[in-house]
């Protein structure tokens, strides 16, 4: 059994207050799913994964992620390991080039790599494998997560490490790039008429209200125009907890590969009012 060590090092004044448990999670998982599925890409699945935390002195902290994987030779382990290492480093370096946007032109050239062109029209050449994961894939979802850190101004920045040796830096000016550039490509739609309970209702600009279908809660926009002024002017009275049959837009689409479910009431066909003595007024 053998061991590759993934070290992820903030810097910053903030970073060392301590993170919100919440937000410590995606930042843990993000790190974790981006170990994971560039260590998957080059010699498929590991055996296991440990996250150690340390807490450093004021103005850091490092994460660390031990991967053990069996029936492997050192030699092949620290061969692989330089594969894995590389990848990383493209992966971050692809996403610094996109600049937080989908790719302009992608094109395959004459050596076996893939040529991208940014939005500014700059161009550079990557390996194929690192093009699966940052724009068929959606390893950019992954290093948001961590990255989110230096993003909300905790840190300045971090550094990844594999076995103590330098992989990629990232610093603020770097943090909008690191993002999911992925696109959607397009699965289903359809419209279905269904009852809703509005929980949560935006009349001015373009948040999305809140619904139940008695299973789940989600969000969407409401695009009806006439219900959306007779609400706003007072002419029809809307409070928590009110009933809608409405005809329901689905659309279904792939991010790499995750799946997502965007909703949309495109007509509000019927209104029930909750009984007035015990209706919650939303306004």
């Amino acid at each position: 059994m053998t061991e590759n060590i993934f070290s992820l090092r903030y810097e910053g004044t903030g970073i060392s207050e301590g993170l919100e448990p919440s937000a410590f999670a995606e930042t843990v998982r993000g790190f974790a799913e981006f170990v994971t599925t560039v260590s998957e890409s080059v010699y498929g699945e590991g055996d296991d994964t440990k996250l150690k935390v340390h807490r450093l002195t004021q103005g850091s902290l490092l994460l660390e992620l031990w991967q053990s994987v069996s029936d492997m030779t050192v030699n092949d382990l620290l061969a692989i390991g330089a594969s894995v290492a590389t990848e990383m480093q493209m992966a971050i370096d692809l996403l610094k080039h996109l600049r937080g946007q989908p790719p302009k032109v992608v094109s395959n050239v004459s050596d076996g790599g893939v040529s991208v062109e940014n939005n500014s029209g700059n161009i550079a050449v990557f390996n194929q494998s690192t093009v699966n994961l940052v724009i068929n894939g959606d390893i950019g979802s992954s290093v948001e997560r961590f990255t989110k850190p230096v993003s909300d101004g905790l840190s300045s920045g971090f550094a990844l490490e594999m076995n103590t040796g330098p992989v990629a830096s990232v610093s603020s000016q770097d943090a909008p790039s690191m993002v999911s550039v992925a696109q959607d490509k397009e699965l289903l739609e359809s419209e279905s008429e269904i009852w809703l309970t509005a929980t949560k209702v935006v009349l001015q600009g373009e948040a999305k209200w809140t619904f139940s279908d008695g299973r789940r809660p989600f969000a969407a926009p409401v695009v009806d125009p006439e219900f959306l002024a007779s609400v706003s002017s007072g002419r029809e009275r809307f409070g928590s907890g009110d009933r809608l049959l409405v005809r329901l837009k689905a659309k279904q689409s792939q991010r790499g590969t995750r799946l997502r479910t965007q909703y949309e009431v495109i007509k509000v066909l019927k209104h029930e009012p909750k009984p007035a003595r015990i209706q919650d007024s939303l306004f």
